[in-house]
């Protein structure tokens, strides 16, 4: 009795669990309690459980409309196992639907203790010039795939895109007035002490 009652909770959480693992691979790793982890697993498997049995009621009751030797047409295996299908398809929509909403807060980390914080989470696409301790600047772009650390222990700025400069570290312009990004560069990642000061830009260069 007691080994049923652990494999029905096991099988409840599943849902939770994969939503949470396939989350991890698109957002920064945060340091959160074990009941946390858990408040969350056993969130996001109520709501896909709630809407798999909704979508199941649903389809139940279309098929009492349908003649029965229509239903003799559907496939053995895809009765019998169509079920894990919709299941997959409600936790991939589930996980994404949270992804999408909560793409900007995922990448800063609350509370909001510095203007660091509250500048990177209000705005999240912004062009900026950097100056290093070094007297080095680098321009690059603040955007949708770049990441804003408010870890007060290892503070860091990463950014998808940087900008080509000359001696004078000026920026270097194509012909039609843009920006030229540097060949061949996948972003940047800096640290915070080797930055001196950020001049920000908006969000067109």
């Amino acid at each position: 009795m007691i080994e049923q009652e652990v494999l029905n909770i096991l099988y409840f959480a599943i849902p939770g669990v994969i939503t949470e693992l396939y989350l991890r691979q698109y957002r920064p790793p945060q340091k959160r309690s074990e009941q946390l982890e858990l408040y969350t697993f056993i969130l996001y498997s109520v709501v896909e459980w709630s809407v798999f049995y909704i979508m199941i009621g649903i389809f139940k009751k279309i098929s009492m409309y349908i003649p029965h030797n229509m239903m003799e047409l559907v496939p053995e295996f895809l009765m019998q196992y169509g079920k894990y299908a919709l299941m997959l398809l409600i936790i991939f929509c589930n996980a994404n639907i949270i992804r999408r909403r909560s793409k900007v807060e995922s990448k800063k980390l609350l509370p909001l203790d510095t203007a660091w914080d509250s500048y990177f989470l209000n705005n999240p696409h912004i062009f900026m010039e950097i100056h290093l301790n070094d007297g080095k600047v680098l321009y690059g772009e603040y955007a949708e795939n770049s990441y804003a650390s408010s870890d007060s222990e290892n503070m860091d700025i990463y950014l998808e895109r940087i900008f080509e400069i000359d001696e004078n570290n000026n920026l270097i312009f194509d012909g039609e007035g843009k920006p030229i990004e540097s060949n061949g560069s996948k972003g940047i990642l800096i640290m915070k002490e080797q930055i001196q000061y950020i001049k920000l830009f908006g969000d067109e260069a």
